[in-house]
């Protein structure tokens, strides 16, 4: 793996990675000794562009359909849809889910969330903030000043 590619844990904490690592089944260990270097648990890798190489297999649940999404696929996530590259013996197949919404479940190793949800735990998207409730003056109201 790349010096820039970053781990996600199951918690949704972004780690830095770093060269000759190897992941499996969302554990890391050094690439020389093939010790486990840490106590988490990882459910991604993620480049500097932004596309995730999941660690562990994803199911998604949209209204109409359900998909699986193979583990070490290469996924990028948009709020509308979803594309990827899932490994397929010596070659890779595209995949494109387009029926998913904000309501969509998503299961990454055992946890469901919304699509919505696990968006914002991402980073991808910001959670919207209802608007500050400002105190209005009406136009007859009398202010007083001291001076």
């Amino acid at each position: 793996m790349s010096k820039d590619t970053k781990l996600i844990t199951v918690n949704y904490e972004e780690v830095e990675g770093y060269p000759e690592f190897t992941i499996t089944e969302g554990v890391m260990y050094n690439g020389d000794d093939l010790l486990r270097t840490d106590g988490n648990e990882y459910i991604f890798l993620k480049t500097k562009d932004d596309i995730y190489t999941n660690v562990k297999d994803i199911k998604i649940e949209t209204s109409n359909n359900k998909y699986e999404i193979p583990i070490f696929s290469q996924i990028y996530f948009l709020e509308d849809r979803i594309t990827y590259y899932e490994v397929q013996g010596d070659s890779l197949k595209y995949g494109k889910i387009e029926d998913i919404d904000e309501i969509s479940k998503i299961n990454i190793n055992g946890e469901e969330l919304t699509y919505k949800e696990f968006l914002i735990k991402m980073g991808i998207i910001e959670e919207k903030k209802s608007p500050s409730k400002k105190k209005k003056i009406r136009k007859n109201q009398l202010i007083i000043q001291k001076l």
